[in-house]
C-alpha cells in the first residue's frame, strides 16, 4: 500500500510546478471507525479527495445546487481511481452542468486528515478547488442537479470554501 501523505504530498507538489504556490488548509476531522475504514479504503484504492471547479465566463461564475441541497457550489466531487483533480474537475463540470470547460488556475487545497480520535494517527486526502474559464453558457443539468446557474454576484448560500473566493472575484472585497 502507498502512503497516503506521500501521495497528498506528490499531487501539491505537481499543483504547484503548473500553478504555482496553492494555498493549503490543514484540517483532522475525528470520525466513527465505520467512517474511518471508509475513508482508509478510499485512501488505499486512490479515492480519498476530491474536487471543485469555479467555472467564469466573462464577468459570471457557474454554480450548482445538487438534489436536495440548499447551498449552491462549484461542480466537482469526489476522485476515481487514477484521476488528476484537474481532470476529474473537469469531467465533473460536464457531467453536471453541460459545460467543457479549461482550468486556469489552483486557488486552494484543503489537506483533510480523518482520525478515530481527536490528535491520533489518521488517513489523508486532498480536496482542491479550481478556476476554470469556458466560452460556453448553456447548462444541461445531469444527474443529482437539481439547478445550475451563471451568478455576477454570490448566491446567499454557498458550499464551504468557496465564500471568500466569489466575493473577491466579483469585486465585494
Amino acid at each position: 500500500m502507498d502512503d497516503p501523505e506521500h501521495d497528498v504530498n506528490r499531487v501539491l507538489d505537481r499543483l504547484e510546478d503548473v500553478y504555482g504556490e496553492v494555498p493549503v488548509h490543514r484540517e483532522s476531522t475525528p470520525v466513527p471507525r465505520e467512517m474511518y475504514v471508509e475513508c482508509m479504503n478510499a485512501a488505499d484504492n486512490g479515492e480519498l479527495g476530491g474536487t471543485r471547479v469555479l467555472v467564469s465566463h466573462e464577468n459570471e461564475f457557474l454554480l450548482v445546487r445538487e438534489t436536495g441541497e440548499e447551498a449552491w457550489d462549484a461542480p466537482g466531487g469526489s476522485l476515481s481511481r487514477n484521476d488528476t483533480h484537474a481532470a476529474a474537475g473537469t469531467q465533473y463540470v460536464a457531467d453536471q452542468a453541460g459545460i467543457e470547460c479549461t482550468v486556469v488556475d489552483a486557488f486552494a487545497a484543503i489537506e483533510r486528515e480523518f482520525t478515530l480520535v481527536d490528535g491520533g494517527d489518521g488517513v489523508t486526502g486532498l480536496w482542491v478547488f479550481f478556476e476554470a474559464e469556458t466560452f460556453e453558457t448553456d447548462v444541461e443539468l445531469g444527474p443529482g442537479i437539481e439547478d445550475a446557474q451563471w451568478f455576477a454576484r454570490p448566491p446567499a448560500e454557498v458550499g464551504p470554501h468557496l465564500s471568500e473566493r466569489l466575493a473577491s472575484a466579483a469585486g465585494d472585497d
